[in-house]
């Protein structure tokens, strides 16, 4: 859905951050990737936690690196949290808004 909105309301292109294959986990290799595609131009760093299709819920080490990794290259970090409540058994959701106190 994020394509459709972005793209069609605000003409923005989404480039996607590959995650690590197996555990899904978000790495800064990844970002850098995925920064370095948008000709180290993108703006800001959108997550959906937890991760939609996967369930799974980033880690606090993850959500600080991406805080950390978005600092250093002054861009936005925008955390869409929507299925925090619809956790699969056993997970722990962190909120960004904990590690930001914001």
């Amino acid at each position: 859905a994020f394509d459709a909105d972005l793209g069609a309301i605000c003409a923005l292109k989404r480039i996607p951050v590959r995650l690590r294959q197996g555990d899904f986990a978000l790495t800064r290799g990844a970002l850098d990737k995925a920064y370095a595609a948008s000709g180290n131009a993108a703006k800001a760093l959108l997550l959906t936690n937890p991760h939609n299709p996967t369930g799974r819920c980033l880690t606090e080490d993850e959500l600080r690196l991406a805080v950390g990794w978005c600092d250093s290259k002054k861009m936005h970090l925008v955390s869409d949290e929507v299925y925090a409540l619809s956790l699969l058994k056993g997970d722990a959701f962190v909120s960004l808004g904990r590690i930001t106190k914001g």
